[in-house]
């Protein structure tokens, strides 16, 4: 999950979901 919450949070640290 922590891959698809960085494609969704480019700007920002990894593990942030939108």
């Amino acid at each position: 999950m922590i891959r698809l919450n960085r494609i969704l949070v480019l700007p920002g640290p990894p593990g942030i979901s939108i």
